[in-house]
Order: C-alpha cells, then structure tokens, then sequence
C-alpha cells in the first residue's frame, strides 16, 4: 500500500499532498466528500479538477465518493448534523453562494462584501465571517482587488452596525512580515466593539 501511495504522490507538485484524493481513490476514505456549490462554480472545479488531477484519477474520485453539489439561493441542507442555509452573494463575475448555520448564528459570506440586501436578515449573528483583503493604509496599492473585496476598517464598521458578537476575518494578503494579523485587528478595533479573529492559514477556530 505504501508503495502504491508514493506512486500517486510522484504524479503531483511535491509541494501539495493531496491526502483526501489518495485516501479516496485508495477507498481508505468510506465517507462521501460533498463540494456545495453554484453551478458555475461546480463546473469551474469540474474542470480543474480534471486538468489538475487527469481525467482518469478525477472520474475515478467521484467514483469513489466525490460529489459535486448544485445549492441555490434559500436551499436548506443538513450538514455534520447541522442546518446549512445557502445564499446568493450577487457576485459580479461568477454565481456563486455563501451561506449561514441557523443552529449556531453563523455567517460565511465568501468571498464577496455582504450584499445590502442581508444585512437586516443578519443583524445580531454570533459569527460574522468577511473577506477582508487588506487595512485602509494599503487601499491605493490594492485598489484593483477592492473593487471586488473590501478592507477591514469597512468589515468591521458593517460588523458593528450589524452588531455581530464576533467577527472573522478571511481572505486577506499574505501573511509576509507575521504582522497581517496584529494590523488587521488593530485596525477592526477602531470601528468595532466585538471579538475579532484574524485566522492564520490552516487554523481552527471554536465555535462556542
């Protein structure tokens, strides 16, 4: 078995071990993994996944238990015994859906702003998660990228006018100088009376 996992581990980049992939198509992995999603963005990784991957080891995933999940604006799906409410982000480029978990007042919003159309559906949330690509001293060099995302001054002003009890921060540069978190949340701090959290990548976070 070991010698059959380095094989396919030597088909791919050296710097990404995809271990869902080699688990599944080992079927060492029994549970289905499901990718919700819009249907353009299905496809997208549709695609991806077949130009990545091989059209033969990615037939061979969805064979053994990858599902490619089309969601639509207001579907319900219980997920890890939860209860998954999808939304549209109204995202200029590509469909695509956010969504909320009733059970525990959680908000993932993608990786667009918030729509105004949510915001009186999310007022008073326990977790608010926005797409915070930058702080306000770096708009002019990232004003490309903000035409689409936001800074965190303006993620945490919403968050407080949508008196969420924490915010989370995501889809922000790269962490070059091990300053990105501190910035980030200092900034937050001046318009935003909440918990904030600035997670790293690969970081788990609790939900209470």
């Amino acid at each position: 078995k070991e010698k059959k996992n380095n094989s396919l581990r030597n088909k791919f980049d050296d710097d990404v071990e995809p271990i869902i992939m080699l688990s599944m198509l080992n079927k060492e992995e029994t549970s289905p993994f499901i990718l919700y999603g819009s249907k353009d963005c299905l496809q997208a990784i549709d695609f991806i996944g077949k130009i990545t991957f091989g059209e033969k080891h990615w037939a061979k995933l969805k064979e053994n238990g990858l599902v490619l999940k089309e969601v639509s604006d207001k579907q319900t799906e219980q997920i890890i015994g939860l209860n998954f409410e999808f939304f549209d982000t109204f995202a200029s480029d590509m469909p695509q859906m956010a969504f909320c978990i009733k059970d525990n007042k959680f908000v993932f919003c993608g990786d667009v702003p918030l729509n105004e159309k949510y915001w009186d559906k999310f007022k008073n949330q326990k977790y608010l998660c926005l797409e915070a690509f930058c702080t306000e001293k770096d708009r002019t060099k990232n004003a490309l990228q903000l035409s689409k995302h936001r800074t965190a001054a303006e993620c945490a002003q919403l968050a407080e006018k949508l008196k969420a009890k924490n915010l989370i921060l995501w889809h922000s540069e790269d962490d070059i100088d091990g300053t990105r978190k501190t910035r980030y949340i200092k900034e937050a701090k001046n318009y935003y009376n909440g918990n904030i959290i600035v997670p790293d990548d690969l970081e788990t976070i609790e939900i209470q």
